[in-house]
C-alpha cells in the first residue's frame, strides 16, 4: 500500500483528504488508479486507511482522497527518544545517515559546527533532508517523521535535554557503548554525539564533559562518523522494546 504524508489529515471534514503539492507529484508519478487504496499518515503518529480519488480536472489542483478507517496507533516508534547529534559530513554522507537513522527510528536529528568538521554544515539543505526523512518514513511504515534541526553549535547540542548524554571518541579507553546504556537503563532519551573524521577537539571534549555526557566506544576498530553513527543506533536497538535493547546492547557493545 503506498503512503503519503499530509500533516493536517485530522483537521480536514467530511473524510475527503487533499494531498499537499509534493504528494500529488507522488501520486502522478505512482499512476494510482481511483479507487486505489493507500494510507495517509500525519508525520506525528496517526494515520488511515483511504481511496485514492483520480481528480476531474488535474488542471484545478486537487488530488484528493475518501478516507475509509481511522489506523489504530502502531507501536514502530523507539522505546527510548533517541536524538542522533552528528558533524556535517560530505553532502551524500549525510544524506545517507538521515535516511538510515530514520528507518532505524530516531526521533531528532541535529548537525553541529566542530572544530576539526571536514566540512561545512548548510542550512539551505535542510528542506532536501527533510524530503530524505519523509521518504524514509514512507518506506520503512513509520507515521513519525524525525525532527530535522538546524547548524548549532557543540555547546547547544551538548545542553539539549535528555537523560543520557554519549559521546564516541577514540581516545583513552572508554567502554563500549552496551556497559554504558546497561548502567543507564532507565534512561528515557538519549543523545548520541559523533564527531567528525578528525575527532573532537579538546574544547569540545571539556564541554562534553561539564555536561555529564558518557564517553563510549564502539570497538577496537576506528570506524567512519557515519559507520560509527548507524552502529551505535543499531546497538541501541532504536525499534525495540527497552528491554531488549538493553539485552542486545550488552551483547553487542
Amino acid at each position: 500500500m503506498h503512503r503519503f504524508l499530509v500533516p493536517d489529515w485530522t483537521g480536514q471534514q467530511h473524510d475527503a483528504i487533499y494531498l499537499p503539492e509534493e504528494e500529488r507529484h507522488h501520486a502522478r508519478v505512482l499512476r494510482l488508479r481511483d479507487g486505489e487504496e493507500i494510507e495517509i499518515f500525519d508525520g506525528r503518529g496517526a494515520s488511515c486507511r483511504a481511496r485514492f480519488e483520480v481528480p476531474m480536472d488535474e488542471k484545478a489542483g486537487e488530488v484528493r482522497a475518501r478516507r475509509v478507517e481511522v489506523l489504530p496507533v502502531r507501536h514502530r516508534e523507539a522505546a527510548v527518544a533517541i536524538t542522533l547529534a552528528i558533524a556535517p559530513l560530505k553532502k551524500d554522507n549525510l544524506e545517507w545517515v538521515i535516511e538510515k537513522a530514520t528507518e532505524l527510528g530516531v526521533a531528532r536529528i541535529v548537525t553541529f559546527d566542530c572544530e576539526r568538521g571536514v566540512a561545512k554544515p548548510s542550512d539551505n539543505r535542510r528542506e532536501r533532508w527533510q524530503q530524505i526523512a519523509i521518504g524514509a518514513a514512507k518506506q520503512c511504515g513509520r507515521t513519525v517523521v524525525p525532527q530535522l534541526d538546524e547548524v548549532t553549535d557543540v555547546a547547544d547540542v551538548l545542553h539539549a535535554p535528555a537523560d543520557l548524554r554519549i559521546l564516541f571518541d577514540t581516545s583513552g579507553a572508554p567502554p563500549p557503548l552496551g556497559a554504558v546504556l546497561a548502567e543507564a537503563a532507565g534512561a528515557a532519551s538519549i543523545l548520541l554525539l559523533v564527531g567528525p573524521e578528525g575527532g573532537f577537539g579538546n574544547r569540545e571534549l571539556q564541554l562534553a564533559r561539564a555536561a555529564g555526557a558518557r564517553f563510549a566506544s564502539l570497538g577496537a576498530r576506528t570506524l567512519r562518523a557515519e559507520t560509527a553513527a548507524i552502529s551505535a543506533l543499531a546497538v541501541i536497538g532504536c525499534g525495540e522494546s527497552g528491554a531488549e535493547s538493553r539485552e542486545r546492547g550488552t551483547r553487542h557493545g
